[in-house]
Parts: C-alpha cells; structure tokens; sequence
C-alpha cells in the first residue's frame, strides 16, 4: 500500500490510498483501496494527514502480508497420536454459522431473551448444531448430539438439553422468524416480494396411532405412518419468508390462505 498524492487542476492535492499489484501477464497494477479526500480539508482533523495516512499504509501493508503469511504447526515428536483416534473437525460449519449470526442475527435474538429464560444451557448453540447437522449430514437429534465434537464451537450440553430446548424454540419459532427477516432486511436490503413461492412438503413420525396434528395423510414418500405438513413462503429470491405447520390430513390447497396470512 502507498499514497498517491496527485495535484488536480485546482491546484489542490488529493490523497488516495493505493496498492500496487502484479495482473495474470506479470504487468504491474495499481488500483485504489481509498479515496481519503483534499490535503486542506483534512489538515483541521489530522494536522499532518499526509504524515498520517503513510502510517496508515504501512499499517495495512503489515496487516496485508501476515493475512498472507503462511501458518506454522508445531508438532511435538514425542507426542503419539492413537491410531484408532479420531479428533476431526468440520470446519466447513463455519459457513453457515457465520451466516445465522452475520445475516440473520441469532444470537443477537437470542441475547435479548437470556435474562428471561430459566435454563443454563445455550439455545442459539443448540440450534447451530442441529442446522449444521441438517445441512452437512441428516440424522437424529441425538446423533447430531453425538457427532458434536466435530463442531468447531464448544458445545457444554447434553443430549437432555437439546430435547429440552425444541419446546423453547418452538415457542420462540414465530418471533425468531420475524427477527430473522428484520435481520435479512437490514443486512441485504429491502426483499422482494414481487412474486411469491409456496412449497407445501410433509413429514413422518414412526409411531402407531394420531393425535389430531400428527394425522395419516398422504404422504409424498408413500409411507402409511402419520405425518405432519409444512407449508413453506419464499419470496423472489428464494429466500424463506415464513412458514406454518398443519395437520397431516389437510388437502395442499386448504394451507395457502393460512400460511399466507402468517407470511404476510
């Protein structure tokens, strides 16, 4: 990184903050990080700012050069490694991790609910695990409890907790939702609703008998066990808008108003 300084037709200087580059034919480059304003204008704030903004870019040329920095691993060779240990670690978690907390503010929702909830343990960390596990690998609550220590986040609760916590998400499910948007809306912009999808899809419970939710229905993987539906809005993008859960025996066509009403 460097500053250019060039002199416009006003006879002002102007200061930029560029970095120099070499392109694919091996010619050298240059392209503009910053443009920081007129040397006079920003005399009254920053007395020097040309001394100021040269520190500036030796700063982020330090900052560049460790971010490229190749990383060191130091092995103890004493140290031995079980041969039937398995200490794996999926990283790509990461990824939508970042995502809940960047774009969709989870653990911001889930903050401003701690000082009302009357448990130890950690919904927002409970829901990465299960939406990680859904995506990467699909299996039971428990399974995905099991394989937690691929989790790159510490995960200090039990399987007790994560059964525990789907009534609290639940209950939190419509609020949670409209967070969410909020948090989408603001992170991406206004979202368009121009043209809307809806998607209706079921799910299967391997028990005997209904209950008046869980109701035998027909079932899109032709199964004979009950199942529930789910109707699911998205909006132009194909980003979900919202959803509402009916009972297994509801015709596709009676869940469009309701679900609609929600999502709106």
């Amino acid at each position: 990184m460097y500053l250019r300084k060039p002199k416009k037709p006003n006879g002002r200087t102007y200061l930029t903050i560029v970095q120099g580059y070499r392109d694919a034919g091996g010619k050298n480059r240059a392209r503009t990080v910053k443009s920081l304003g007129y040397v006079d204008a920003l005399e009254a704030e920053l007395g020097d700012p040309v001394a100021h903004f040269e520190e500036e870019c030796r700063r982020m040329t330090a900052e560049a050069a460790r971010a490229e920095a190749p990383i060191a691993v130091e092995l103890t060779a004493s140290k031995k490694i079980g041969t039937r240990a398995e200490g794996r670690v999926e990283l790509g978690a990461a990824v939508p991790s970042a995502y809940l907390h960047r774009d969709l503010g989870i653990w911001s929702f889930f903050e401003r609910k701690r000082t009302a909830r009357g448990f130890s343990y950690d919904p927002c960390r409970i829901l990465e695990l299960l939406v990680w596990d859904r995506i990467a690998h699909p299996s039971s609550k428990h399974a995905a409890w099991e394989a937690r220590e691929r989790f790159p986040r510490k995960c200090g609760f039990t399987a007790d907790d994560v059964y525990r916590c789907l009534t609290y998400l639940d209950a939190s499910a419509d609020a949670l939702a409209s967070s969410m948007n909020a948090s989408l809306e603001a992170a991406r912009g206004p979202r368009d609703t121009t043209c809307l999808y809806y998607d209706v899809t079921n799910y299967y419970f391997e028990r005997e008998g209904e209950d008046g939710f869980r109701m035998r229905g027909v079932s899109k993987e032709h199964r004979p066990n009950p199942i529930a539906q789910m109707g699911l809005f998205l909006d132009s993008d194909g980003l979900p808008l919202g959803y509402e859960l009916f009972p297994g025996n509801r015709n596709d066509m009676t869940t469009l108003l309701p679900a609609m009403s929600k999502a709106a």
